[in-house]
């Protein structure tokens, strides 16, 4: 039996407002990957201001910086302890290096580009007088602290 071709040409336009409404869902919150590599950055920011937030803690009565991030586990009980001094994807410990008595670099490899107009737009608010410290391109990105500045606030 043949169809009519008014319902062969409801079909179409469903299946075509279908497709468009997909579309724009993927324009507007981007792919599932995205979101993904969206939701790991995040992760490596906070990992960061945690593990900074702990090199601070450590700093204050050691008078001096840990020469790994891995001392930081043995600190006083009431200390912060960062949950995950590792990459979240790639288990890798994230970069550290203190390369001045009272200044530190922290480095992670970044998937997503947080400087970008979009990405501004949907970035997390990091808990930070400064956010955008916090922003970062795709691919490696070190950022620089001073444990006598507040965590989050750029090197002076």
């Amino acid at each position: 039996m043949k169809q009519p071709d008014g319902l062969k040409i409801l079909i179409a336009i469903v299946v075509a407002a279908v497709v468009i409404v997909v579309g724009i869902g993927f324009y507007l919150s981007g792919t599932p990957s995205n979101a993904r590599a969206e939701k790991l950055d995040q992760q490596r920011v906070n990992d960061l201001m945690e593990i900074s937030n702990a090199i601070n803690a450590y700093s204050t009565p050691n008078n001096k910086l840990p020469h790994l991030l891995g001392t930081l586990r043995f600190m006083h009980p009431d200390s912060p302890y960062p949950q995950s001094i590792h990459d979240p994807l790639t288990g890798q410990p994230y970069e550290y290096d203190p390369y001045s008595p009272l200044n530190y670099r922290l480095c992670a490899t970044f998937q997503t580009d947080t400087t970008k107009d979009r990405a501004i737009q949907k970035r997390p608010k990091y808990p930070s007088d400064n956010e955008n410290f916090w922003l970062h391109p795709a691919g490696k990105k070190c950022f620089s602290f001073n444990v006598r500045a507040k965590p989050g606030q750029p090197m002076m």
